[in-house]
């Protein structure tokens, strides 16, 4: 991003202090960003962008729920096309958050599918802690909404034992 914001200031022909004075931020804060060790608020990077003519939205991306099936899991039968290229830990390790976000925002006990999904998301979280502990602990351990799906030992049900395993066997695919 730095390099982006830097070469559109300067085909614009605004030097730093003047786009300080357009924006409303120090000269130290713009060159930290051009030096790519900034830290701005969303208000004052929004401020930044919209003098160098580009617009800050946010958007709550949409969780990937086939892709993760794909890669492990156990909501429906395993798709006969594999997912395209290698699994990334960081694609998972973000996919597995926000879906575990978005179940506990969005999803009512009682729904069509609020159980299913539950224990699918269960059964990933213990696959993960159980059969790759270490890779747990370093990417996964540290997210209270992924801690949120480790199942307590009462709650373990065959069903869930089963649909562990299911996502064992996607998940030793790819890691």
């Amino acid at each position: 991003m730095k390099e982006v914001l830097k070469q559109r200031r300067q085909d614009l022909g605004i030097s730093q202090t003047h786009l300080s004075q357009l924006s409303g931020l120090s000269i130290a804060s713009i060159q930290n960003v051009e030096a790519g060790k900034a830290n701005l608020s969303i208000s004052n990077l929004a401020s930044l962008l919209e003098v160098l003519g580009y617009d800050l939205k946010l958007e709550k991306r949409q969780v990937e729920w086939e892709r993760l099936i794909q890669y492990g899991l156990p909501v429906l039968p395993e798709r006969s096309s594999k997912p395209d290229g290698m699994l990334q830990i960081e694609w998972l390790e973000k996919l597995l958050v926000s879906a575990c976000a978005e179940f506990i925002q969005q999803r009512k006990p009682g729904s069509a599918h609020y159980l299913r999904e539950r224990e699918a998301l269960q059964a990933m979280v213990l696959a993960l802690a159980d059969h790759f502990p270490k890779l747990y602990e370093e990417r996964f351990a540290s997210y209270k909404v992924i801690k949120k799906f480790y199942p307590e030992v009462h709650e373990i049900s065959g069903k869930l034992i089963k649909l562990r395993r299911i996502a064992i066997d996607r998940l030793a695919k790819y890691l």
